[in-house]
């Protein structure tokens, strides 16, 4: 798996050695030290290379803001420089960097350097590692929720109430998201369930064509209408809570795609308060 690389340089590294970078690292072009802050609260690299002599903020000053984010404490941070002398080296140092490479090298030795530079760190950041992991879980979680969504999108374009329920149920139960989901519904929420033996069905219906409904969520053997704004607590194997907004907002959006199609829902003003009603909430946990 390659290694993310931000590289803070306005001009030094041409074609040819950023070609040779991409056959080893997923790079990130950053022109300036100023560009590069609006940045690092938002990506995630393995390590920086970063031209001493950049336009506006220097590289060493650069280097000192990326040291005070706590995330990149302790990242890599290689500086560029044409010819390297002693005093740039102490300054570099100060600053919070790890190693210099001269931009005059030819570029497998550039790499070369490079290499040894990532490898030695790596080395001496087990943890580092295992951080990455947990990122790469927690992308393929959103993978999931993502492909939830697409799933359900045509699903809640059905017109009719008991084909609807249905299928959101049978078509959720493939998604391993979760051990286990707990709902915080407002008072007056009203909730599908299978085991329930039609009469939430009916609920169904009535809420349809009531034009009440509002939020719909659905996960394991459960589809959840609130009447109002949804609160959503999510459990981990651990039975950890999560708070998973994000959700919420991904089915709302997916309501919004499909309500020309379901005649009967009305999305609730995200100013509106949520009242939760703590006697509802062993309903929701599966």
């Amino acid at each position: 798996m390659k290694l993310n690389m931000i590289i803070v340089d306005g001009f030094s590294v041409g074609p040819q050695l950023y070609n040779r970078i991409v056959e080893h690292y997923n790079p990130t072009l950053c022109p300036t030290g100023q560009a590069l802050r609006s940045l690092l609260d938002r990506i995630v690299t393995d390590v920086f290379l970063i031209n001493t002599n950049l336009l506006g903020m220097s590289g060493y000053d650069t280097c000192r803001m990326i040291r005070s984010n706590p995330y990149y404490a302790k990242v890599p941070i290689v500086f560029l420089a044409n010819g390297i002398s002693l005093d740039e080296k102490l300054y570099g140092y100060q600053s919070g960097g790890n190693a210099f490479i001269d931009l005059n090298d030819d570029a497998d030795i550039f790499l070369h350097k490079l290499q040894i530079e990532v490898n030695n760190h790596l080395a001496h950041e087990p943890s580092r590692q295992h951080q990455r992991s947990r990122l790469s879980l927690a992308d393929a979680e959103k993978d999931s929720w993502n492909a939830l969504a697409s799933h359900l999108s045509p699903i809640l374009a059905s017109a009719d109430p008991e084909e609807l329920a249905g299928r959101v149920i049978g078509g959720c139960e493939g998604f391993n998201l979760s051990n286990s989901v707990m709902f915080y519904l407002p008072t007056g929420s009203k909730y599908y369930s299978p085991t329930d033996h039609g009469q939430s069905s009916s609920e169904y219906k009535m809420l349809l064509e009531a034009k009440q409904g509002g939020d719909i969520i659905a996960m394991g053997k459960k589809l959840i209408f609130n009447s109002s704004h949804c609160n959503l607590l999510v459990r981990d194997k651990n039975q950890t809570i999560l708070q998973t907004p994000h959700l919420a907002s991904m089915m709302r959006i997916l309501l919004r795609m499909a309500s020309e199609k379901i005649n009967g829902f009305v999305l609730p003003s995200p100013n509106r308060e949520t009242a939760v009603d703590h006697n509802t909430i062993n309903m929701g946990i599966i």
